[in-house]
């Protein structure tokens, strides 16, 4: 949901907009009335939050101007405690509530999820489709009574999808709605959190309907089983993309010194994987200053994915020198069309053994990209797949 906020107290406009950013709400913040008055005339909102003593222009004739455009915007006004006839002049020129200052923010968060709903067209605080329910109050979400682990983006989205059931819903329209002015939106940005709820979802419900209407028990368990795998996949697809908007969003990083053999023999280790000197080849140490969890977690994803895509059989070695950094293994390789797609979130080649979120490689390249590390792909004879890092 979309908020206009409309305070010239900078003090009192930080806070609001940082409370309800926290509850997952899209805020843009203007000073002064003829600020406010042109971003109603140009933009869409769900919500207008309206302080009635803003300079340039009053909050009455803000309101007063957005009612003459027959505008059914919810508005709650802000006004001091004293001002009874201000709160009668605007509520008479359309204001749906008001809120004498100094307020509680629990209260204000209350009644901004009120008008929010009342401006959706329905008083209900919980929204279900089929087994999906949405606890508008809450802000969260569940699958037959299961919670599932969602961004504050992600509720947002899913509450505009809901409150528009069998209609369609344009890309541009849920920009409008959950996004800020000044909010950077990448081309498939919308487009991958659409796919992050609707794919998981889709299998968990499949596998609950089936549980549900099947007499067989062992048609029943496994049905349940697949839904309990599907949660994790959804979770782990979580995971993966808020690590990924963490790193996109991160211009700079903490430099420290990097134990590269420590770091490999760990990940190794860790994946089951030989640590002999035959696997880990170690001819100097890299003079790269970084971020070492980084570096852990780009090892763990090529070793990772080297299970999933040439399986428990494939062998994996790392080779580390000053320079370089290289990461091979000896299952059937890739392609060149295989090669050119893994920059695409959520792609995965086919032949994987189990599954993933297809977003590994993605948070690779961008991890090197925050080191100023090159990424070059190569083929092992006589098969196998191999990344080598240039410092």
């Amino acid at each position: 949901m979309r908020i206009l906020l409309a305070e010239d107290d900078s003090v009192l406009a930080d806070g609001l907009t940082r409370s309800l950013r926290q509850s997952g709400y899209a805020i843009d913040c203007v000073k002064n009335g003829q600020e406010a008055d042109t971003a109603l005339s140009t933009q869409e909102f769900d919500l207008l939050i309206l302080d009635l003593g803003l300079p340039k222009m009053s909050g009455l004739e803000v309101l007063r101007r957005l009612r003459a455009r027959a505008s059914l915007l919810p508005v709650l006004i802000l006004t001091a405690a004293d001002s009874i006839e201000q709160r009668v002049n605007g509520l008479d020129l359309g204001a749906d509530d008001y809120m004498a200052k100094p307020f509680a923010l629990s209260e204000l968060e209350a009644r901004v999820r009120a008008l929010t709903r009342r401006g959706a067209g329905g008083g209900a605080t919980i929204i279900k489709h089929g087994p999906l329910s949405y606890d508008q109050v809450g802000r969260s979400a569940y699958i037959n009574d299961q919670m599932l682990d969602l961004s504050a983006r992600e509720l947002g989205l899913l509450e505009i999808l809901l409150g528009r059931t069998g209609r369609l819903v344009s890309k541009e329209q849920l920009v409008d709605h959950l996004c800020e002015w000044g909010e950077e939106v990448s081309n498939n940005a919308i487009e991958v959190y659409v796919h992050r709820l609707r794919t998981p979802l889709a299998a968990i419900r499949l596998q609950l309907e089936l549980a549900h209407t099947s007499q067989r028990p062992e048609i029943r368990d496994k049905a349940f089983n697949n839904a309990t795998h599907a949660v994790d996949r959804a979770t782990h697809v979580v995971s993966q993309l808020l690590l990924l908007a963490r790193l996109e969003h991160c211009a700079n990083i903490e430099h420290q010194p990097i134990d590269f053999a420590q770091i490999a023999h760990d990940a190794l280790a860790e994946a089951g994987k030989p640590v002999d000197a035959a696997h880990l080849m170690i001819d100097g140490t890299p003079q790269l200053l970084g971020q070492p969890m980084l570096w852990a977690l780009v090892l763990r994803n090529l070793i990772d994915n080297a299970h999933h895509y040439a399986g428990d059989a494939a062998q994996v070695f790392i080779q580390i020198s000053t320079r370089q950094i290289t990461v091979y293994d000896t299952g059937k390789g890739m392609d060149a069309a295989q090669k050119a797609r893994l920059g695409e979130r959520f792609y995965r080649p086919a032949g994987q053994t189990a599954s993933g979120a297809g977003l590994g490689w993605s948070i690779i390249q961008r991890i090197a990209q925050l080191h100023h590390t090159r990424i070059e792909m190569f083929d092992v004879q006589p098969h196998g797949f191999g990344v080598r890092f240039d410092f």
